[in-house]
């Protein structure tokens, strides 16, 4: 079974470019390029506190100082959004689980099981520390801000491609690690 969480990737990646239905003498009158434009947009509300800085390096990984898996960006923000401890732990592990993803062989069918295996039950954590709705705002956050570069997203797509027709069990008892 494919859980929410991986089923649906909501990221947007910014292209360079595009097309216009604008004629040609007014495009150099245009302000900045889109990607430009939005890279300033981004950069201004990471100022501003309204997004997080996040870790745009070029590796998969990003910077781990504490080494407890986790991106200190994300650490970062998971610190930042007042949750119980609990919710913490939980929170952590579904972080974990997506950082997994792509970190993962995609050619090693033990990795894949593992890292299926691991993100069904940080998602089954997270239903059961948050609301509904707090545990998919959760979700959802924490995989735009894990899969925020080009090479992070296409790494996620080709995980869930490998995993296109495989069946997980939902595990039971307490899932949180």
């Amino acid at each position: 079974m494919r859980h929410p969480v991986f089923a649906f990737l909501s990221l947007t990646l910014a292209a360079c470019g595009g097309g216009t239905n604008a004629p040609p003498d007014t495009l150099a009158a245009s302000a900045a390029p889109p990607a430009v434009s939005s890279v300033i947009t981004v950069a201004a509300l990471e100022k501003s506190g309204k997004l997080p800085v996040l870790d745009r390096g070029p590796g998969l990984q990003g910077v781990d100082a504490n080494r407890n898996g986790v991106r200190d960006d994300l650490d970062a923000w998971i610190a930042a959004q007042g949750f119980t401890p609990a919710q913490v732990k939980a929170a952590v592990q579904v972080a974990l689980s997506l950082q997994r993803t792509i970190d993962i062989d995609l050619a090693d069918d033990a990795q894949l099981r593992a890292a299926s295996q691991l993100a069904v039950r940080a998602v089954v954590c997270a239903g059961a520390r948050f609301s509904d709705r707090e545990s998919s705002r959760v979700l959802n956050t924490l995989q735009k801000y894990t899969m925020n570069t080009q090479p992070r997203v296409m790494k996620y797509l080709q995980y869930n491609q490998a995993q296109n027709g495989s069946v997980t069990q939902l595990p039971s008892g307490d899932t949180c690690a």
